[in-house]
């Protein structure tokens, strides 16, 4: 399908490189228990309530809902988390409700002396950053029936994001995420580390495609902060009407990217069957574009992009398990669930554009 290229890398500059990026994804704390949590909750914002944990990648999240049915979001970041990183995500959310107050993304909740950010103790004394957010009301979009005019409207509200991030900037936005797709050729890094993973020729192809044809593109299209991870669990729908989209929430993997790449992760994450592939971009692509366009450089490379996000969501859970089995955040990858992805993936590259 494509040449692959000769590497022409430094591979101990690589592997520093990698190191850095997988550092936060391996780094292992004590657990917060739901009780410690209360205590947190009480405290620190004067907030009596139940505490139900809800998963997390690197923070320790809990549900909190108070006796008279009000709900929050404690997150409690792992201590070797960047303070950096941790401002960035509130300054983020800050700077969304300041421009688009209506937009429906959670809302940062001060803690008792005003702060955006407060510090704890977590049981073994270790001090910990803690943030708390308001409740989006909602469920997850991967447990509503799928509708062109719930794409229509998802593909709104995500323009809507991207129009509100559009002029915010933070130091920490640059920092290194693995979920970033500019780092796709990575996952040839870690495919090493998983023997007889399904479908490893036709992914290591295209990763070479990608850092070859695509990687200097990605320099040339618009840059902003994203949120980077519009998946079918951060996207909610109105509990009574599965087209209307009541949400987007979980702003953890926010990053400075191209702007094209956050459309691609939302329609990667929606396409379900191969002969979906086509249907399910041109839906979203028009609810985007009915906020804001997109420019021809930028549409140029967007399946390359969703076939990126395909290959990551396939590899980084499968290695994420393979080095911490105990850790149920990612749900176990079968070969089934990767052959498909890999013929949605074959589909839309038949469909690429192929520069001149």
């Amino acid at each position: 399908m494509f040449d692959r290229p000769a590497p022409g890398v430094n591979p101990e500059a690589m592997r520093k490189e990698l190191s850095e990026l997988l550092s936060g994804m391996t780094a292992q704390a004590a657990p917060v228990s739901t009780g410690h949590a209360e205590r947190i909750a009480l405290d620190c914002y004067g907030i009596e309530a139940i505490a139900q944990r809800l998963t997390g990648e690197r923070d320790e999240n809990f549900q909190l809902r108070t006796p008279d049915g009000a709900m929050y979001v404690l997150k409690v970041a792992n201590p070797l988390e960047e303070r950096a990183f941790l401002e960035l995500l509130t300054a983020a959310l800050l700077h969304v409700e300041q421009v688009d107050p209506t937009l429906p993304c959670p809302h940062v909740h001060r803690d008792l002396a005003g702060r955006a950010q407060t510090e704890v103790h977590d049981e073994d004394g270790t001090v910990r950053s803690a943030r708390m957010l308001t409740w989006v009301a909602g469920k997850p979009l991967r447990m509503a029936e799928r509708s062109a005019e719930q794409r229509r409207h998802c593909g709104q509200l995500a323009a809507r994001l991207s129009l509100a991030l559009r002029d915010f900037s933070h130091p920490a936005a640059h920092r290194p995420i693995l979920w970033n797709l500019c780092h796709l050729p990575k996952m040839q890094d870690l495919l090493q580390e998983l023997p007889d993973f399904p479908r490893a020729d036709l992914i290591a192809e295209f990763i070479a495609h990608f850092e070859a044809d695509i990687v200097p593109r990605l320099a040339t299209v618009r840059q902003q902060v994203t949120h980077n991870d519009l998946n079918d669990r951060n996207i909610l729908v109105a509990d009574n009407d599965d087209d209307r989209i009541a949400g987007i929430i979980d702003f953890g993997d926010t990053v400075h990217t191209p702007l094209i790449a956050d459309v691609a992760i939302m329609m990667a994450e929606q396409i379900c069957e191969p002969h979906e592939a086509e249907p399910v971009v041109a839906e979203l692509l028009a609810g985007y574009e009915s906020v804001t366009p997109l420019l021809k450089s930028e549409l140029a490379i967007l399946r390359e992009l969703i076939v990126a996000r395909i290959v990551m969501s396939a590899v980084i859970p499968s290695w994420h398990r393979h080095r911490n089995p105990t850790n149920t955040h990612y749900a176990r990858v079968t070969r089934d669930f990767v052959s498909k992805r890999m013929l949605i993936a074959e589909t839309l590259l038949a469909t690429a554009e192929r520069p001149a």
